[in-house]
């Protein structure tokens, strides 16, 4: 399984996220104001498709912003959201999770799940 990282900031601006301590597992890491595309904009998306040579459908976005789930469905990614079970998102978000989870350890439920439907195809 690859791995790739588009936060908003520099490292060194987001360490009260524990983002940086898992920097070393990302193969590919695409800084949004270095690149000068934030989410919303597909773009960042886009960028981080072609540093992986993969198709969108070959993917899986996690985050924790209603903007991440606008970006990433926009992109043809699906995409799992971290937040609150009584989260709703805003009526300016024209799209549906495909997974929500309270916390980043729930990942690997879904991990195993999509790879059990990868591997049955």
């Amino acid at each position: 399984m690859r791995w790739g990282v588009a936060p908003y900031k520099e490292c060194d601006r987001i360490h009260s996220q524990g983002i940086c301590r898992l920097l070393n597992y990302f193969e590919t890491i695409v800084i949004s104001e270095m690149v000068g595309v934030e989410k919303p904009d597909i773009r960042i998306m886009q960028i981080v498709l072609e540093r992986f040579s993969l198709d969108a459908s070959a993917c899986l976005y996690i985050g924790d912003h209603p903007f991440d789930i606008l970006c990433s469905k926009k992109a043809g990614i699906d995409c799992v959201w971290i937040t609150a079970p009584d989260s709703v998102l805003p009526d300016s978000i024209p799209f549906k999770e495909d997974f929500r989870i309270q916390k980043l350890e729930d990942l690997l439920n879904i991990l195993d799940l999509t790879r059990n439907e990868n591997a049955s195809r």
